[in-house]
């Protein structure tokens, strides 16, 4: 890399460094944004009088609105449990389908058993008793009714039903399920999966979710060997928002769906959800009035259009392997065989090093002005840190109090003009050190370094550095290899990457603030700043204007991290999750209102009723939370009653029977610390491992039953230990005594319960 010549067009910025092209370049990358950001946004309803054979958001919005009729929560084993289940048996029939209703007893995991009731509906394959199962769940959380979630994948259910009706019969056979119990442990997809002759024939799955209000309904998991539903997706779906980044991630996240069920009995799937307005989820503002039609449209839309293509598919000899894939602005789904994507990196690689050859033949290159280029790279990584310090300066004031902001329109421009200005910034400073050659070269290497790497070791993430990667080595090769001087094709070997950067990380850096909320915001900087670095190059190198676009982004991050600091992180749609407790120690005749948030401290009207804080249960450890003393109910606690306990090999086994004297719905056992159990059984159902959760990593150990009987409920467990142990059981009734109204009251507008909403607990301790 010597002998550098000053008359090359390699090395020459010249008309490359002008302001013209880099105002250019960057109105080409933010036609790419707004194109992709619009292509992101869900389809518009269709109207009531949509063709039969389509899905409609407004017939499907009819059905919900009529299932939640009264917008009562509806968790499993409730009274309104029970009437939105009939209510979609009656909506079943109406079209002229057979409803089949499974009541089992299930028991889950996460040490969690109910009785669930189950609603399937079998549309008979012509061809094949090999069946397509589609699903979603009808019970809902205690705090809000479940428009969303899953309210809208059971309207969609619903209208696919009918859609199918005006279709001739398919290949494979169709199975709807609606299933019960999904939110206290996915018991119903368990049940079906395990106790109904119906799962023998499912092939394949397509599970329906929301975790929001709004969004497009996105295709984020897979089971194992996803390549051949991949395939169906590109062809199939009208407006495809997936990639195999969404599933790389999701695998490693602590959450679950009904699909996990299917994909631990084998039986691969896909699992759509929109994620939107996260604030509702759980919440009672997840209504039918506040949730997004284009939404359900999208959601609905998508699964048809799967129905239609698996009804039709070989699902009996699916092909092995995965493949790396994502959306090109929602239009089509391009996709790879897994094991191509090391050798599409080393073939981009390739390519790279064969513009490096040509530009040093050229003598377009420096050494030198090579490791200059690398400098706006550690724009990125200032920007970055500098994201991270913000973040935590925001969330220790309190201006990023909870998961997600009420207006985060602020936060989010702070940290994408954070980015533009300091890696614009960074390549101002040593525009004059380096060519835009060198700097082609440097941060091209790093593209491809990367995508290498991904490759090997990642393929599913790989393809938002592989793409960018091979498109700016493609696009470089003209200009690396042209002997005069031609300022398109210049300017096209950092456009060209720099659009490929924006085609792939925009929509994921779009997806992951409602995704992950403010915590999701250095990740947001860091793929605006990749975005952006391909165009670092251009920025002028002469007198004080190449400083005029960082010191305009700079002023305007400024600006927007001076609003953000002062925006209130709740609002009446934006509002912050706060449930009361009631507890009544039985042991002691003690009650205490508790004050639980889902981020962030407890509303100042709150904070003055309160009298101090302490952990909850010995599970909380350190965790402490608002309290007031409460009156004590004058109510019997929980009972193992009927205790019988039997040596058995090195322990004992203890059978008993859960009751609730109060008549409560739900009963915990707690298990603490240094007991180990080696089996657990409730009704004659066996809890399957682990034996139940561990809490919070205290020790302790949970087994639930949801669905009391009044009677109580049979529990078999065995102890490896002869010692006496001393269980903590615990029941739940929803809402609170008239001793809470005055808590009630003082709960702000911009505060709702969430997840089981408010609630009463009674406890009482019991030695075995």
């Amino acid at each position: 890399m010597s002998g550098h010549d000053p008359n090359s067009i390699h090395a020459s910025p010249g008309a490359l460094r002008s302001a013209r092209v880099l105002l250019g370049a960057f109105l080409v990358l933010a036609a790419f944004a707004l194109l992709s950001a619009a292509r992101l946004a869900p389809p518009a309803p269709l109207g009531p009088d949509a063709p039969a054979t389509t899905f409609s958001a407004t017939r499907a919005g009819t059905q919900l609105a009529h299932i939640l009729e009264g917008g009562a929560p509806h968790p499993v084993g409730s009274p309104h449990n029970r009437v939105v289940r009939d209510r979609i048996v009656d909506a079943l029939r109406g079209m002229g389908h057979t409803p089949l209703i499974q009541t089992s007893f299930s028991c889950s995991r996460y040490g969690v058993c109910a009785e669930v009731s189950n609603v399937i509906v079998r549309i008979e394959g012509a061809a094949s008793r090999s069946a397509v199962l589609f699903s979603a769940h009808y019970d809902s959380v205690g705090a809000g009714p479940g428009a969303a979630d899953d309210g809208a994948g059971v309207a969609a259910l619903l209208e696919i039903a009918r859609a199918l009706e005006a279709d001739a019969p398919p290949k494979n056979t169709i199975v709807l399920l609606f299933d019960d119990g999904e939110e206290v442990g996915l018991l119903g997809a368990e049940a079906f999966a395990t106790q109904h002759p119906l799962a023998r024939d499912v092939r394949v799955v397509v599970n329906l979710e929301a975790r929001g209000t709004s969004g497009p309904s996105l295709m984020f998991e897979t089971g194992r060997d996803n390549a051949w539903l991949v395939r169906l997706l590109g062809p199939s779906l009208p407006r495809p928002v997936t990639s195999s980044l969404f599933v790389f991630v999701y695998r490693k996240l602590p959450s679950d769906t009904d699909l996990t069920v299917f994909n631990t009995h084998g039986v691969p799937g896909l699992n759509f959800a929109f994620i939107d307005d996260y604030a509702n989820y759980h919440t009672p503002r997840d209504r039918p009035d506040v949730l997004d039609p284009g939404s359900l449209q999208h959601q609905g839309e998508n699964a048809l259009a799967l129905a239609r293509a698996l009804a039709s598919a070989d699902i009996d000899h699916p092909p092995p392997g995965d493949a790396v894939f994502f959306d090109l602005l929602a239009l089509h789904v391009l996709r790879w065989p897994v094991p191509w994507t090391l050798p599409l990196a080393l073939a981009g690689a390739l390519a790279f090093a064969a513009c490096v050859v040509l530009l040093a033949r050229a003598r377009a290159l420096r050494l030198r002005e090579v490791a200059f280029g690398l400098v706006p790279l550690g724009g990125v990584v200032v920007a970055v840190a500098l994201s991270l310090l913000a973040s935590a300066l925001l969330r220790a004031t309190g201006a990023f109090a909870g998961p997600v902001l009420a207006h985060p329109t602020p936060a989010l421009l702070f940290h994408a003009a954070l980015a533009l200005g300091l890696v614009t910034g960074a390549a101002a400073l040593v525009a004059k050190r380096t060519s835009p050659a060198s700097a082609w070269v440097a941060q091209g290497g790093v593209w491809v370094l990367v995508a290498v790497l991904l490759a090997a070791l990642a393929p599913g993430v790989s393809y938002l550095f592989l793409v960018p990667a091979l498109v700016g080595a493609l696009a470089g090769l003209p200009w690396a290899a042209s002997r005069r001087a031609s300022l398109p094709l210049a300017a096209l070997s950092f456009i060209a990457p720099a659009c490929a950067a924006c085609l792939v990380l925009f929509p994921p850096a779009w997806m992951l603030y409602p995704a992950m909320g403010t915590q999701a915001l250095p990740a947001i900087t860091a793929l605006v700043g990749f975005i952006v670095l391909p165009l670092a190059p251009l920025v002028p190198s002469d007198g004080r204007r190449r400083f005029a676009l960082p010191a305009a982004a700079a002023a305007m991050s400024l600006a927007a991290l001076g609003v953000a600091a002062v925006m209130p992180p709740y609002s009446t749609t934006n509002p912050q999750g706060v449930r009361v407790e009631l507890h009544h120690d039985a042991d002691a005749g003690k009650a205490v209102h508790r004050l639980l948030t889902n981020g962030g401290d407890v509303p100042a009207p709150l904070q003055k009723l309160a009298e101090g804080s302490a952990p909850p249960f010995p599970w909380w450890g350190a965790w402490r939370v608002p309290y007031r003393t409460a009156p004590a109910l004058d109510t019997p606690g929980p009972e193992l009653a009927d205790i019988t306990s039997t040596p058995e090999g090195a322990g004992r086994r203890i059978r008993a029977v859960l009751r609730s004297p109060r008549g409560a719905p739900e009963a915990t056992v707690y298990l603490p610390p240094g007991v180990e159990v080696t089996s657990f059984t409730m009704a004659g159902q066996a809890v399957p491992r682990p034996y139940a959760s561990v809490l919070w990593n205290s020790g302790w150990r949970r087994y639930t039953c949801k669905t009391l009987p009044a009677s109580g409920i049979p529990v078999e467990f065995v102890v490896t230990n002869h010692a006496p142990i001393e269980v903590l059981l615990v029941d739940s009734t929803p809402g609170l005594p008239p001793s809470a109204d005055e808590i009630v009251r003082a709960r702000p507008e911009t505060a709702v319960p969430f997840q089981e909403g408010d609630v009463t607990l009674v406890s009482r301790r019991t030695r075995l």
